[in-house]
């Protein structure tokens, strides 16, 4: 049976609602179309097969699908030589996978999923900067991976945070920067590690406090580092509160897909 077939078998499935043989269909496609290489029609079919999925009384989603996209985008990229059509082969797939597949997730409340989808999406583009060479992207990229997982991991913020306290303090510590402000002799690494912890929150009591330049230019370092982490942890705060947040989104049977795919 042709390509051809399976998407009009398909689009007659959409207009029974019968969304799981809809998507059987498309996935069908989609293998063909990549077969002939025919990389645009082979993620417009994997988009359809998804919505029809979501589509579903089980409101079915699986994440592999969107993983064989990113797939699909790679080959495509493979395929084409000039850097201003592979710039936008990247923003077509990064346009539809955002724009539809997280859409449809967030409208159904699934926001875990909706983040997994993100960090594909973020992934895709931090290694397409690196086969570019766009090595400032890439950097700036694989840092906001690393200090928190595009905003999406909470955990890992906290985990840098214990890192940076600790590795403050060790530099207290064995470069002898600080003093009591009362009392005499060196400080223990219990008292330096303290002191770091109390110099993140910018919370001074006095005690103890830097006694060189060094000592001075460190604790400076570290208020704004901290500065970054409060801004960020506010942020993925807000972001957590507000998707929560009862929002009015289109019905399913209001929602025209195919504007995406005329754009």
């Amino acid at each position: 049976m042709s390509d051809t077939n399976y998407v009009e078998e398909a689009v007659q499935y959409k207009k029974e609602c019968n969304w799981f043989e809809a998507r059987k269909s498309y996935l069908l496609a989609q293998n063909q179309y990549k077969t002939k290489r025919a990389w645009n029609d082979a993620i417009e079919m994997g988009i359809w097969a998804i919505i029809c999925g979501l589509r579903t009384k089980e409101a079915f989603f699986n994440i592999v699908e969107v993983k064989q996209l990113i797939r699909i985008t790679k080959d495509w990229l493979k395929d084409t030589t000039s850097q201003q059509e592979r710039k936008q082969i990247v923003k077509y797939c990064e346009l539809r996978i955002r724009n539809i597949i997280r859409d449809s997730l967030i409208r159904l409340g699934r926001h875990k999923e909706a983040d997994d989808v993100y960090v594909m999406q973020m992934s895709l583009r931090r290694k397409i900067a690196k086969v570019e060479r766009q090595w400032k992207d890439y950097i700036l990229l694989t840092c906001y991976s690393l200090g928190n997982r595009y905003n999406r991991n909470f955990a890992l913020v906290i985990f840098w945070f214990i890192v940076f306290a600790f590795f403050f303090g060790v530099a207290y510590y064995k470069l002898g920067l600080l003093s009591y402000a009362h009392k005499e002799g060196s400080l223990n690494f219990l008292d330096c590690l303290y002191f770091s912890l109390i110099a993140f929150t910018t919370v001074g009591f006095g005690d103890i406090y830097p006694h060189a330049i060094l000592g001075k230019f460190f604790v400076s370092i570290q208020a704004v580092v901290f500065i970054s982490f409060l801004i960020i942890m506010t942020f993925m705060a807000s972001h957590n509160v507000a998707r929560k947040s009862p929002i009015s989104y289109p019905k399913w049977e209001d929602l025209n897909y195919d504007q995406y795919f005329e754009s």
